[in-house]
């Protein structure tokens, strides 16, 4: 799916759903009674991955990707197929994005025997060696960091590679009003001047009729969420940034020789998370996964609540030093404010939400370049 100038510029990707089913492309979600456990549809959907060995997840030690191991782990056993195999990114110059102790507690709970840990330092710059074919061959991908699943998908080359991708998307519960939202009702901040204002102080680079524009289109999203859980879960399925997301993961992985497959983004998933979760949903994303998963995630898993950050990675060498010399071309100023740009990308950890400009500004560089004759 294509971007719009004003995506690339946000990493906003926000308006009408698509049609059901498009998000996940394996099926539709539809009001029929669902009687099946969400860890049951779990178990399910990773076994499509399971009967295309090597099937290798994508492993961070968080809850998502622990939830798709834990899932294949117990299919692979029961049905005596080959083991899952977890696959791990390891940053040693990114201490903010260790989270080794959730991985080896995580591995060890579930008896895991095999494990592939790949180490990176700078070559998983937005525009380093990794990112580069990807650029070249596709053009700019939504999320910025798509490529960072390539040395996983090459791993798994012939196989299958399972992603904890949607769970922050469907896993979060649905926002419920509140006193502050109230007051928001009661004194009008939900207007559109106080809707500008936001966009304006969260993406400062965006030219004013940008913001309007994305203002307008966060409202219209707004608009369109359902109020009861169940149906949030669905519509969160079939939003355009999931919808775009797996099309690229798709791209990568067809590059690479291998499958990949979103176990919780799943029609089977999502349709049993919305039957148990009801018309009210749950408190919180800790009691989701205990009343939906609980019987699949080692213990404490489901209860953690940090994140890791992975700044370091994506901001490295290649763009700091494409960023020190960038002239302002390769950009739509009509959309993006380029002095503004500038000052956010001196910052020392540059917001990730313009790191698809980025990308799109060292595109064009780079294309140039080669018309260029040689000095």
């Amino acid at each position: 799916m294509t971007l719009d100038a004003l995506e690339l510029a946000s990493s906003a990707l926000v308006g009408p759903s698509h049609p059901a089913g498009a998000a996940a492309g394996r099926g539709s979600h539809t009001r029929r009674p669902v009687k099946t456990a969400p860890s049951a549809a779990l178990e399910a959907a990773v076994l499509d991955g399971l009967l295309r060995p090597p099937c290798l997840v994508s492993f961070s030690g968080g809850r998502d990707s622990s939830l798709v191991l834990a899932a294949a782990a117990r299919v692979a056993r029961r049905q005596d197929l080959e083991a899952p195999i977890p696959v791990t990114w390891r940053f040693p110059d990114a201490p903010a994005s260790h989270e080794t102790a959730w991985q080896e507690a995580v591995v060890g709970a579930l008896s895991i025997a095999e494990w592939v840990r790949l180490e990176a330092t700078s070559e998983l710059d937005l525009m380093g060696p990794v990112a580069q074919p990807v650029l070249a061959a596709h053009g700019v991908l939504y999320p910025a960091n798509t490529y960072l699943h390539v040395p996983l998908l090459e791993a798994a080359r012939g196989g299958t590679l399972l992603t904890g991708l949607g769970g922050d998307q469907l896993f979060e519960p649905r926002p419920r009003p509140g006193p502050h939202r109230l007051a928001q009702r009661h004194f009008g901040l939900h207007r559109p001047g106080w809707r500008r204002r936001r966009v304006a102080a969260s993406l400062p680079w965006l030219q004013p009729g940008s913001i309007r524009t994305l203002a307008r289109r966060r409202a219209a999203e707004r608009r369109d969420a359902p109020r009861r859980f169940d149906q949030w879960v669905a519509w969160q399925a079939r939003r355009r940034s999931l919808a775009v997301g797996i099309d690229s993961y798709d791209l990568v992985a067809a590059g690479a020789g291998a499958l990949i497959l979103h176990p919780l983004v799943d029609h089977r998933v999502v349709r049993a998370v919305a039957a148990v979760g009801g018309r009210d949903g749950f408190s919180d994303r800790s009691e989701l996964l205990a009343a939906c998963f609980g019987d699949l995630l080692p213990a404490g898993v489901g209860e953690r609540s940090d994140k890791a950050r992975f700044d370091p990675v994506v901001w490295n060498v290649t763009a700091r030093s494409f960023i020190e010399t960038w002239d302002g071309t390769g950009v739509d100023s009509d959309v993006v404010d380029v002095a503004a740009l500038k000052a956010v990308w001196s910052k020392p950890w540059p917001d990730f939400r313009s790191a698809l400009l980025c990308q799109t500004a060292w595109l064009a560089a780079a294309s140039s370049s080669r018309l260029q004759p040689a000095r």
